[in-house]
Formats: C-alpha cells, sequence, structure tokens
C-alpha cells in the first residue's frame, strides 16, 4: 500500500457490506415479484382462454336453440312452448 492509499475502518467496511447485502435482497424480492407476475398473467391469459371456450360454446347454444325453436314454428306455427309441462298453444289467427 503506497502512501496515497486510504484503507476503510472495519466500521466503514461492514457499512459498505451491509449496504450490498440491502441491495442484494431487494433485488431478490424483485425477482419473486416479476415471478408471481408471470405467474398471475398466465392465469388471466388461461381465464381469458376459458372465456373464450365458454362464449363460444354459448353462441353454438344459442344457435341450437334458434334451430329448434325454428323447427317447432315450422311444425305447430307461432305460439307459446311451456317447457313447465312440455305443451303448445298456438296463437290465436
Amino acid at each position: 500500500m503506497d502512501n496515497n492509499t486510504i484503507k476503510f475502518t472495519d466500521a466503514e467496511m461492514q457499512q459498505i457490506g451491509q449496504l450490498q447485502a440491502k441491495y442484494q435482497q431487494k433485488i431478490f424480492e424483485l425477482g419473486q415479484l416479476e415471478l408471481a407476475k408471470i405467474d398471475l398473467e398466465q392465469q388471466i391469459s388461461d381465464l381469458s382462454d376459458a372465456k373464450k371456450k365458454l362464449l363460444g360454446e354459448w353462441t353454438s347454444i344459442q344457435k341450437e336453440e334458434n334451430d329448434i325453436l325454428q323447427q317447432l314454428s315450422q311444425r305447430y306455427g307461432d305460439g307459446v312452448l311451456s317447457l313447465k309441462d312440455g305443451t303448445f298453444k298456438p296463437n290465436a289467427k
């Protein structure tokens, strides 16, 4: 060590070490948060995909309902269908 070199005290080195440990802890915590965010984004994507699938199935059911109603209307004419007792009452003409 030459005459211009200054050696930190043990207390200063301890402070610097503690500061570095704090940085390392925060880096670790930020990494954990980022991984949690990635997991949540995947869950959101999965939920979005499930919703799209269900909406497609909903549309298919609506089409199926419309097809059945058209068939019944062609067969029996316009009227009121009671699902409770399985009857059909034609509209008065």
